[in-house]
C-alpha cells in the first residue's frame, strides 16, 4: 500500500534521485533527469525502471 510522505515533504536519499522537497515544482523533473544520467530509464509514463531490471517489472 502507497502513503503520503508526511512531516516536512523533503526527502533525501533513494539513490540520490529525489534529494529535495516534494512540494517544489521542479523536484519530479529534477529526479527523472538524474534517473536518466544514472543510467535508470523511463517507460513512457511517470514510473522510472532502471535498465538492468526493466524486464523483471522491478520498478524503482
Amino acid at each position: 500500500e502507497l502513503v503520503a510522505f508526511g512531516g516536512t515533504r523533503r526527502l533525501v536519499g533513494f539513490a540520490a534521485l529525489v534529494n529535495g522537497g516534494l512540494n517544489a515544482a521542479d523536484t519530479r523533473r529534477a529526479a527523472v533527469r538524474r534517473a536518466t544520467e544514472l543510467g535508470f530509464a523511463t517507460d513512457g509514463t511517470d514510473r522510472v525502471t532502471h535498465a538492468d531490471t526493466e524486464n523483471e517489472g522491478a520498478d524503482r
